[in-house]
């Protein structure tokens, strides 16, 4: 064993604790020593090859120090050191490296506390802080599936492949079909957020997130009315929504927009819409032009002051009204019984419609982007709003116009 190595076993090695490996000269089964000093007598051990000398004299100078310190071993401890030392030497590590790691393992967990504490915890921060209350309730929803099934590890505990695992096996309700890769990507950033905070905290020492495997994207278009569709959902429509319905599909505005914009956000005298920073999801103001159709369907509001559309249960029960009307397969309500035949409805279907009907139109992805809040880039539009429709079915879109009735009048071919 070499001087250097020797030396960083330091207080043993200036204690007299080393074991000195040295040639043994003229002995007939070995050709290398061990010696050392050990209850005030000195011994010595043979070995065949250096190697093997030095790997023992190692272990032994570590045993040595260990015991001659002030403070040492008791039974227990010395004897777990015995057992595992020849494990710990096979995967190329010390003792003490061991050590380290697994105290620093344990400071980590001791400071550290549950998933599920943890959930409470940011979901409780979220409640005083959420931008809105949908944005809450999505929160709480991802963040409360993941504390049911990884509820009592610590958080400190929580490896990657976990991650990996628990998201890469995320299933649409009790079904065996894979959520889409949206939904992949909103339980990644709220439990991206989470762990983030964690480390904030000081539960953790990384973000095991932030390495996280995305799946590959399945090549999907996203869903658009035909201008037939579209017509038939304003004619299904209850007054009450009517106007609603027409912001999603000629203004593009989300759902969530849609239940917060009220009437005095819309200036029909200049022909534009502006939303405030409280009604967009992103906080950000933008304003959108009223097209020709969308002020026809507008002006046949009678009330036009408050909240342009009803809101909670209201909302819910005279959209799906309207849905169902127009031949999609949409439940009125949960007690429902039989399964509702039609069409499927595709999520964003009036907004999606907006954007690739505004595309081929105007021929400008850019305004269309900026009109649906996306902000210095069109790659969203792309990847996820605009599907592919000719020039015909585009002009038939923006050819959807009432009659007094409140009948769909001049659709175009496309339908």
């Amino acid at each position: 064993m070499d001087e250097r190595h020797r030396k960083s076993q330091g207080v043993g090695y200036r204690k007299g604790n080393s074991v000195k490996v040295t040639k043994w000269n003229n002995h007939r089964a070995y050709k290398w020593r061990a010696s050392f000093i050990e209850s005030g007598k000195y011994q010595s051990k043979g070995f065949k090859t250096k190697k093997a000398a030095e790997a023992w004299a190692a272990e032994k100078e570590a045993e040595l120090f260990v015991a001659g310190s002030e403070d040492p071993l008791t039974f227990l401890e010395r004897s777990a050191v015995l057992e595992f030392r020849e494990r710990i030497a096979s995967l190329g590590v010390t003792i003490r490296e061991v050590l380290e790691r697994e105290v620093q393992r344990f400071e980590a967990a001791k400071r550290s506390v549950t998933v599920r504490e943890a959930v409470e915890e940011i979901i409780d921060l979220k409640t005083r802080t959420a931008k809105s209350e949908r944005n809450l309730q999505t929160v709480k929803s991802q963040l409360n599936r993941f504390f049911r099934e990884k509820g009592e590890m610590i958080v400190s505990d929580v490896s990657l492949k976990e991650i990996d695992d628990w998201l890469l096996g995320l299933t649409v309700g009790d079904s065996e079909t894979r959520v889409s890769a949206q939904t992949w990507r909103n339980y990644r950033r709220h439990l991206k957020m989470l762990f983030g905070q964690c480390v904030a905290w000081g539960y953790c020492d990384s973000n095991p997130v932030e390495k996280t495997q995305e799946p590959e994207k399945a090549e999907t278009e996203p869903g658009i009315l035909t201008p037939k569709e579209a017509g038939d959902l304003l004619t299904g429509a209850g007054q009450e929504i009517q106007a609603a319905i027409a912001l999603g599909l000629f203004a593009g505005l989300r759902v969530s927009e849609i239940q917060r914009i009220s009437w005095k956000e819309v200036n029909l005298a200049r022909d534009l819409i502006r939303l405030e920073g409280a009604v967009t999801k992103k906080k950000f103001r933008r304003v959108i032009p009223i097209r020709p159709n969308l002020k026809a369907w507008l002006l046949l509001s009678r009330q036009r002051h408050g909240l342009l559309a009803p809101q909670g249960q209201k909302w819910r029960l005279a959209f799906a009204a309207a849905r169902r009307k127009a031949g999609f397969a949409v439940r009125l309500n949960s007690s429902e019984k039989e399964e509702p035949k039609g069409k499927e409805w595709k999520v964003n279907a009036m907004r999606h419609s907006f954007a690739s009907y505004g595309i081929q139109s105007e021929q400008d992805a850019a305004k269309i982007a900026l009109e649906l809040g996306h902000r210095g880039s069109t790659q969203t539009l792309f990847e996820h709003y605009k599907a592919i429709c000719e020039p015909e079915e585009a002009e038939a879109y923006w050819s959807i116009f009432p009659e007094e009735d409140g009948k769909v009048v001049n659709i175009a071919s496309g339908g």
